[in-house]
């Protein structure tokens, strides 16, 4: 029997996969919150839109490996924390709205949950 990279994680839906869904939220919701982070705003040149694709993109891949069989409200939840995110950041001092993050945002959450689902129907 050969090691897998993904036997490391828990299984799809189980407990254990949802508190770790529920902490990958908890942590992105604080780090999109707190107010006066220079980081990724302050990254060189534009890759701090790489480093909103990765953050979302965990979410998404976390909330999918929690909730399997949910595809659709999965689905509805990623898109209400992401926009939520986002705009959120209009009340905290020292971040601010942007499109681009938006948009890096969704299209990280879209590829995290996709990329989830993918391991899920390959096992």
């Amino acid at each position: 029997m050969s090691w897998h990279p993904l036997s490391i994680l828990p299984r799809p839906g189980s407990a254990l996969a949802r508190l770790g869904a529920l902490g990958i939220v908890v942590l992105v919701a604080g780090l999109s919150l707190m107010p006066n982070l220079a980081v990724p705003d302050a990254a060189p040149g534009r890759s701090d839109l790489v480093i909103h694709l990765v953050m979302q993109g965990t979410l998404g891949f976390a909330l999918v490996r929690g909730w399997p069989g949910s595809p659709t409200r999965v689905a509805c939840v990623l898109a209400v924390l992401v926009m939520g995110l986002e705009l959120g950041q209009l009340w905290v001092p020292g971040r601010e709205f942007a499109v681009p993050d938006l948009l890096s945002n969704t299209l990280g959450a879209g590829l995290g949950g996709l990329l989830a689902w993918r391991t899920i129907r390959t096992g």
